[in-house]
């Protein structure tokens, strides 16, 4: 029985080892994307993105700032009540390129609000 539990405890450190070295490549990769200089030469300008942006924030009532930075759109929204707000930022930035990829980073995961707006801003993006 003790060899049982040493071939198991063997394969469970074996699986251990190769998950935590697919996190750690997925990490860099992710790195590496981050730490492009995103550059709007695709056909799509920088001015083009701000106002895609813009337009991609209107009618959203609880929505009461949106601006970008480069490939970056950052967002602040109202809670329902009204009581408190919460930010959003969307990552456009896909290895230096603006392809219409995005990562959303949010202080409210359970909010549609910044998938529709980067939804709306990818439309404009494969629109050109």
């Amino acid at each position: 029985m003790g060899k049982f539990f040493n071939t198991v405890a063997i394969a469970a450190i074996g699986t251990a080892l190769i998950t935590i070295r697919k996190k750690s490549k997925e990490k860099q990769k992710e790195e590496r994307r981050k730490n492009m200089r995103c550059e709007f030469v695709d056909g799509f300008s920088q001015e083009e993105f701000n106002d895609a942006a813009l337009a991609a924030g209107k009618r959203i009532k609880r929505l009461y700032d949106l601006h970008t930075d480069g490939p970056y759109v950052y967002g602040s929204v109202r809670s329902q009540s009204g009581l408190s707000t919460w930010q959003f930022m969307i990552d456009f930035n896909d290895y230096g390129h603006v392809t219409g990829r995005y990562w959303v980073f949010s202080d409210n995961y359970d909010s549609v609000i910044p998938k529709v707006v980067a939804e709306r801003i990818k439309s404009s993006i494969e629109s050109i």
